[in-house]
């Protein structure tokens, strides 16, 4: 079974008028099911850290920005997280159990192949 993942986008989330923050838009598409997940940069970053204590040949992961709201920057991050989620989508290789419980995947073997899907444009980018 192939499993596509990409983050074709963003959002900035409003609490109130104090508090807001950004998700990142996943789309996750199996053979038996196609769906969207959103998660915060924080989420990313506890998952990076999981990632770390098995692996030490992870790539570049981005780090947190005064610039948060700035267009650019949350594109750039955005485009790095999708690459940061894909290092472990090599055909062939295992995914980690700790990426298939982020992707709320956790019955999915972890033996199978899973590519990204850079074409999905279910969300644009916002600020």
């Amino acid at each position: 079974m192939t499993i596509l993942i990409s983050i074709p986008s963003y959002r900035k989330v409003e609490l109130d008028t104090e508090k807001s923050h950004t998700v990142y838009c996943i789309g996750v598409n199996t053979a038996t099911q196609s769906y969207h997940l959103e998660k915060r940069y924080s989420e990313f970053e506890a998952l990076h850290k999981k990632l770390k204590k098995k692996r030490s040949d992870l790539p570049h992961f981005p780090s947190k920005s005064v610039l948060k709201w700035n267009p650019k920057v949350l594109e750039t991050r955005r485009t790095v997280l999708e690459a940061y989620l894909q290092v472990d989508v090599v055909s062939g290789s295992e995914i980690p159990r700790s990426l298939l419980s982020f992707l709320n995947l956790p019955n999915i073997d972890s033996t199978q192949n899973m590519m990204p899907n850079l074409n999905n444009s279910s969300y644009n980018s916002a600020e």
